[in-house]
């Protein structure tokens, strides 16, 4: 019966065994992975694990859940699986399994197709029976790739408009003639002397700056 459910998205270390003497890494036979595009910036993961797996991952469920549940008559974590499986059942044996097992599939396909994922990914099990291998997608969100078109041959160019100066009389402050004429370049005179009649003040010394328009109305009072 198909699942669903989520899992993290942050790469791990290879699992290993735990409880004592049991220290050495759980090798798995290899999986089959397949990657497609998925709507919003998503991709989707298909995964088919061997059966193996899947029997490696209960006997492993087995020990955890021993090791956590209080079962009279055995100490923690020695109980045998048909004793567990009576005290919590083969469902959440297999709960266990999977959830061990898809989250290291999961995270070495991310290692694998080099991706970064943006959300925790939503799981949907198809297959999961003992005997039978593993089938399972996994949904997530990751970083879109966005391609830059060719910016360096764009072809543009400023747009300067012309600005035109006017008067109540006609005559432009810098000697453009006519209302709507456009106005020709001042010379530096001519931009003193604007300057001059706009401060009432005789501006004289060149290049004009704030001090030199100060000093020329403290010379008029």
């Amino acid at each position: 019966m198909p699942r669903k459910g989520r899992v993290g998205s942050t790469p791990t270390s290879p699992t290993t065994a735990e409880g004592p003497g049991a220290a050495a890494p759980l090798y798995f036979a290899a999986m089959n992975n397949t990657i497609s595009p998925a709507p919003r910036s998503s991709v989707k993961v298909r995964f088919e694990l061997p059966a193996e797996q899947l029997t490696t991952a209960l006997d492993e469920a087995v020990r955890h859940l021993a090791r956590r549940t209080r079962i009279p008559g055995f100490r923690p974590g020695k109980a045998p699986r048909a004793v567990v499986e009576r005290v919590v059942g083969a469902p959440a044996i297999l709960d266990e399994a999977l959830d061990h097992l898809v989250q290291r599939a999961y995270r070495d396909a991310l290692i694998e197709h080099d991706l970064t994922p943006l959300t925790n990914a939503d799981i949907d099990i198809e297959q999961a029976e003992e005997g039978k291998d593993v089938i399972f997608s996994a949904t997530v969100q990751v970083r879109p790739e966005v391609e830059l078109g060719d910016y360096t041959n764009f072809k543009f160019a400023p747009e300067i408009e012309t600005i035109v100066l006017e008067s109540g009389n006609g005559l432009g402050p810098f000697g453009a003639k006519g209302l709507g004429e456009p106005a020709m370049t001042p010379s530096i005179a001519a931009v003193a002397n604007a300057v001059s009649n706009a401060v009432g003040a005789r501006v004289t010394e060149l290049p004009i700056t704030a001090e030199r328009v100060l000093a020329a109305l403290r010379s008029t009072t």
